[in-house]
């Protein structure tokens, strides 16, 4: 069993450089780094290869937020099969069977369902159509994608506790990471945190405990 804290630093730039500079500075120290939708769009499988050797072989939370019909959404996921990515992010929008299809394809990735983006209002939430409060949307989101075989949930620390009693009877080993809530700074440049403006997160696994997810900015 590793030691390393469970903690996913998130390598959110578009500078493939920059990101594996950053995960060799944080490899030693994390358990998971993220590869975003920029960075893979930008270098595509490299952005995963060359950063997983960086962090000296750490998890990849490849964030992709996929969403389409059941058909693509296999597609993709068999697209990124032979970078096994151990996360791969979903939208859970996209209904049981979407997220379906991207378990089945890859059983051995954590098939993560991002369930409302923290950037949308309740009133943008009604616009589009959905009813009722923006937790009780998270809430029947988070359900649908565990029916559907989701292993891990992304949602705000606002809904962790909801989200949490929802899934207890379906989640098995789901895990909940929650998005970035407070901006905090440093004035060193020493990791853990870094020198610079960060967004904290908390993530919690299935039995409460509580894990993190950190972002963070090059220094000026």
């Amino acid at each position: 069993m590793s030691l390393l804290p469970p903690i996913a630093v998130a390598l959110d730039t578009t500078d493939l450089e920059t990101a594996v500079a950053w995960a060799v500075a944080t490899g030693p120290h994390v358990s998971t780094v993220k590869v975003g939708l920029e960075l893979f769009l930008r270098h595509g499988h490299d952005a995963v290869l060359k950063c997983r050797e960086a962090s000296g072989g750490r998890d990849v939370f490849l964030d992709l937020k996929l969403h389409d019909i059941p058909n693509t959404v296999a597609g993709a996921a068999r697209s990124v099969a032979d970078l096994a990515p151990d996360y791969l992010t979903v939208h859970a929008s996209g209904g049981p069977a979407m997220v379906r299809a991207a378990v089945e394809v890859l059983p051995g990735t954590r098939v993560t369902a991002v369930t409302v983006l923290t950037s949308l209002t309740a009133e943008q939430l009604a616009a589009v159509g959905y009813t009722g409060s923006p937790r009780d949307v998270v809430r029947r989101l988070a359900v649908l994608a565990v029916e559907g075989g989701a292993r891990a949930l992304v949602c705000s620390p606002l809904e962790v506790a909801d989200v949490r009693r929802s899934v207890e009877e379906l989640r098995g080993r789901t895990e909940i990471v929650s998005e970035p809530h407070a901006l905090f700074t440093h004035e060193d440049g020493a990791l853990g945190p870094a020198g610079t403006t960060e967004w904290q997160a908390f993530v919690t696994d299935s039995e409460g405990n509580l894990l993190g997810l950190v972002s963070f900015e090059p220094s000026a």
